[in-house]
């Protein structure tokens, strides 16, 4: 059962400071299945919307309602900024405007990733959930072909990257964007409103004002996205259908989310503003310095400049004093590159400085000592209106955890775990939970019989022909335990009961899928597979089609009525069985560590999809038809999920993708390992000893 052991929820981490921007953005974008980053993102979502950056002043807030004179307002400020920006960058060289537009990369980086778990377990069958999925899709695809142009163009890492998030061409600023949508993104069910104003403010400001203007003085930049009257609809039906206008207190949440988005999109163009009007070998040398004069420290004690020794000008903090001493020294020959031995040591193949700096370095060092004739100020630090808030420290899950599992009915972690997002110290019970099942699942499956690895060393070819082997037992099965027209079926009471006890399962079916939506993930080959299979379960935008809806229809013709999903009084209904929440309550635990699970996860889902092709799902059919009611939910499994080019295709298609990468990465031992961890994946959709109910 689940037992509180404390009222505490989380316990503070009282030797944490604030966290640097590069740490709090690679976090939230690649660690987001660690409990510390979700304390991290709540952090976020309470400081950031309370300390923000105000929008822009002539930006008029939105009016959920009436919201078409307000879209044509915010229509028309869009224009105007994106005028102003123009106009800002005219007196510029063109040279001075690609570090301004790298600024705009780690936001179009995570374009729509605020959305990315929307679309949950808890609320994938209603229509908000799917408006929210079908915005999510179309802003990552469009928002994806346009940063891998952008990437290729501007020469930067992968956006997921620790390199990208320290890029030394990226200024804090251009990470505040990205850092509120991917905090909220943590928070989708407890912070609906202001994700929702989020969303508001990036469909009508789009394309980026900054964006659009560097668009007409760059044509050779990638097609950026327009604003799309469609978009505009659908986070207006959003709205519409979350009841926003009718809460006030959800129009001030909306607000908030909206002002906080502006804001720091505001700050954003104003840092790459100022950045692109400083831009010039005086700045551009400065930054270098910047960077490398704490790991130059050390190395030059011999070096003597006019005004003190090199290693003490390295330890300083004004890199205009190292500057006018080399200016001053006779390392460099002012206006004269070639002749300079500084240049000549940093760019030799055998000088005294050989690989510290790379080819965009040493064209900064000659560029500065061509212009030093003309030598400009270093540039000022900037104003404080540049400031982002505070990043605070993510704490840690208390040790204590409020919930403890002692092997009692896992019913009662099925509500909580839906609501998980109110819940981060239950993220190590989930883990914990999912570890154990798989442990036990895996105990034996190297013994022979059916449920034992079906070859001992894993192949492709191998894995192709026990796949149709298995369907082609399954359909068998079917043709000896049951006819076509349903003679022998089950009886009616047995036929509705067997519909009742699937509810927790089918009522959040593809769950353990959900978080393949994230950001990253959903773009490789593997996660898209499995991404796509998710988004099928849940309708693909589509809430008539969404599978959870199917079985609730079945459940009305049947004459069921249940408790409200989602509600403590669903988990607790009589009717259902302790039994029923096993497999559910493993999915919702698995499912929120796809990456540290993911070998178990592709096996999970070949199982899940394979199980009832050509078998189950067609006695089901016959057994519901016999008895008069529709079988619309398993027949079209048994379409859906077929072993050619369903989803149990797909299945088998994402675990040969990984275990080539793993071949590629790893070797064939590594291989063998994940293929037994992938077995164990399969083998785990029958509770093991000791999780039965």
């Amino acid at each position: 059962m689940l037992a509180a052991t404390t009222t505490r929820h989380v316990e503070p981490d009282a030797v944490s400071t604030d966290l640097p921007v590069a740490e709090a953005y690679w976090r939230l974008r690649s660690a987001d299945e660690l409990p510390e980053t979700q304390l991290l993102a709540r952090g976020i979502g309470d400081d950031w919307l309370a300390s923000a950056p105000p929008p822009p002043s002539d930006l008029p807030l939105p009016d959920p309602a009436a919201p078409g004179p307000w879209i044509r307002s915010a229509q028309e400020w869009l224009v105007a900024e994106s005028e102003r920006t123009a106009a800002a960058l005219a007196p510029l060289p063109d040279s001075a405007l690609s570090r301004a537009l790298a600024q705009v990369l780690p936001t179009l980086a995570t374009d729509g990733a605020w959305l990315q778990y929307a679309s949950n377990p808890l609320n994938s069958h209603t229509p908000l959930a799917s408006s929210m999925l079908r915005l999510y899709c179309h802003r990552r695809g469009t928002a994806g072909r346009l940063v891998a142009g952008l990437r290729v163009q501007l020469g930067f890492p992968d956006p997921g990257s620790w390199e990208f998030a320290t890029h030394r061409d990226l200024q804090p600023q251009a990470f505040g964007p990205p850092i509120l949508q991917l905090a909220l993104a943590q928070q989708a069910c407890v912070r609906l409103p202001e994700l929702l104003g989020l969303t508001l403010f990036a469909a009508i400001a789009t394309p980026d004002p900054l964006l659009e203007a560097l668009a007409r003085r760059l044509p050779a930049l990638p097609a950026i996205p327009r604003v799309r009257e469609d978009e505009v609809a659908d986070v207006l039906l959003a709205l519409e259908q979350a009841g926003v206008a009718a809460d006030r207190t959800a129009v001030a949440r909306l607000r908030s989310g909206f002002s906080a988005a502006a804001g720091l999109q505001r700050l954003t163009r104003e840092a790459a503003l100022r950045l692109a009007r400083q831009d010039g070998p005086m700045a551009r040398m400065v930054s270098l310095l910047t960077r490398k004069a704490a790991v130059a420290q050390g190395y030059h004690g011999a070096i003597g400049m006019p005004n003190g020794p090199l290693d003490a000008l390295l330890g300083g903090s004004d890199p205009s004093a190292i500057l006018d001493a080399l200016a001053a020294s006779d390392y460099v020959v002012p206006g004269d590159p070639d002749r300079s031995r500084l240049l000549a040591a940093a760019s030799g193949p055998r000088g005294a400085m050989a690989g510290v700096f790379d080819a965009s370095e040493i064209a900064t060092i000659r560029a500065w000592i061509a212009s030093l004739p003309d030598a400009i100020e270093p540039p000022s630090p900037g104003p404080p209106t540049l400031a982002l808030p505070r990043i605070p420290a993510p704490g840690s899950v208390a040790s204590n955890d409020r919930w403890a599992w002692d092997g009692r009915p896992l019913r009662e972690l099925y509500n909580p775990l839906l609501h998980i997002d109110e819940h981060p110290e239950l993220l190590p019970l989930a883990r914990g939970l999912a570890t154990l099942w798989l442990a036990r699942a895996g105990v034996g499956q190297e013994r022979p019989g059916p449920r034992g690895l079906p070859f001992a060393r894993y192949d492709h070819a191998a894995l192709e022909a026990w796949l149709h082997a298995r369907h082609r037992e399954q359909v068998a099965e079917c043709r000896a335990c049951a006819s076509p027209d349903g003679a022998g079926a089950p009886s009616r009471e047995a036929v509705i009961d067997d519909a009742v006890q699937l509810c927790p399962m089918v009522l959040i079916d593809g769950a353990w899928l959900h978080r393949t939506a994230q950001l990253g993930f959903a773009e490789t080959p593997v996660g898209a597979l499995l991404f796509r299979i998710w988004r099928d379960e849940v309708g693909d935008g589509a809430v008539r089609e969404n599978h959870p809806n199917l079985h609730r229809e079945l459940m009305q013709e049947m004459g069921i009525a249940m408790p409200a999903f989602g509600t403590a009084a669903f988990a607790g209904w009589s009717r259902l069985r302790d039994e029923a929440f096993a497999v559910p309550v493993f999915w919702l635990c698995i499912a929120r560590f796809p990456r540290h699970f993911l070998p178990e996860l592709l096996g999970l889902n070949l199982a899940m999809e394979l199980s009832g092709v050509g078998g189950a799902y067609r006695r089901a059919a016959a057994a519901l038809r016999a008895h008069g009611f529709t079988p619309t939910f398993v027949e079209l499994h048994n379409t859906v999920d077929n072993i050619s080019t369903g989803h149990t295709a797909s299945a088998a298609a994402a675990i040969r993708l990984h275990l080539d990468e793993a071949l590629a990465l790893g070797g064939p031992e590594d291989v063998q390992r994940r293929w037994k961890r992938i077995w164990c994946g399969y083998r785990a959709l029958v509770p093991p000893p000791g999780f039965e109910r």
